[in-house]
């Protein structure tokens, strides 16, 4: 990526939807949509037939491994959680502070900080899920700056992370 294209670290730490970009918008809609899907379904998966979670990627003109990349996290994610990672459901205008932590870890894989990424993912996965986590990070994220969709960094730790690691049971729980 070049410099060029790096947003400038933003102070805030957004705490409401409505100051999310663009970017951070969909890929909290879409988490949230998938979250919601799988845990009202109550299997390890969401819906295969193409449920409402797809729609926005669609959209915003993400291919098919836009959509498998961000699957594989949240499989990743739901299978190897060291905790449960709270979502809110997908029409509630606050962000949890996993939801933040997520936009967090899309953000620094497309800024180039995947030291940083890798780090907030450790909190949560279990070391093989990590690899995997990262992985598919670091894909979904190529694929929003490819459609032009850039995360801003955020919050002043965002400022002073290394640059560095280039990317490319029930984990996952609905909160409101």
């Amino acid at each position: 990526m070049q410099p060029s294209q790096i947003a400038t670290v933003e102070r805030a730490e957004t705490k409401c939807v409505h100051d999310l970009t663009t970017a951070e918008m969909l890929a909290l809609a879409t988490a949230r949509l998938w979250v919601a899907a799988t845990v009202d379904s109550g299997d390890a998966a969401p819906d295969r037939r193409g449920g409402d979670w797809r729609g926005g990627l669609r959209a915003a003109r993400l291919g098919a491994a836009a959509a498998a990349a961000l699957e594989g996290l949240f499989g990743s994610l739901a299978g190897g959680a060291l905790r449960a990672i709270a979502f809110h459901c997908p029409t509630c205008p606050r962000l949890s502070a996993d939801e933040r932590t997520y936009l967090r870890v899309l953000a620094f894989a497309q800024h180039g900080y995947g030291n940083a990424a890798y780090g907030l993912l450790q909190a949560w996965l279990s070391p093989a899920a990590l690899r995997h986590a990262l992985g598919y990070a670091g894909v979904f994220a190529a694929s929003l700056v490819a459609s032009g969709l850039l995360l801003p960094l955020r919050g002043d730790a965002a400022a002073r992370v290394p640059r560095g690691f280039a990317l490319l049971d029930n984990g996952l729980s609905l909160t409101h």
